[in-house]
């Protein structure tokens, strides 16, 4: 892997709230690391950090954004069927003056 990640940026009129969606492609994960990704999407907004417990984390992450949701979706190619695809998909929102609140519960 090289390190570059493709991002696309959207400017949209939203009266000061901005959205991002984190896509993360699941092709490459082992089958024994499979079988933990609906647990992982269950539990993924309700665990702490390394520097903050579960109550801390949730706090702050309340305190500056809609909360970080997290999904996985399925689905075929057109021209091929039988190659389908999953993705993790990882949404957040937060009002424009918490960004540096919001990206810091990213990170």
């Amino acid at each position: 892997m090289d390190g570059n990640v493709d991002t696309w940026w959207y400017d949209q009129p939203t009266n000061g709230i901005s959205y991002i969606r984190m896509k993360v492609g699941l092709k490459g994960l082992s089958t024994d690391m499979r079988k933990w990704v609906p647990i992982f999407s269950d539990i993924f907004g309700k665990m702490g950090t390394k520097e903050f417990k579960y109550s801390e984390f949730n706090d702050k992450l309340m305190a500056s954004t809609t909360g970080i949701n997290l999904k996985v979706e399925s689905f075929a190619r057109n021209d091929d069927v039988n190659d389908s695809e999953e993705h993790m998909m990882i949404a957040i929102g937060f009002l424009d003056r918490n960004i540096e609140e919001a990206f810091e519960c990213i990170t």
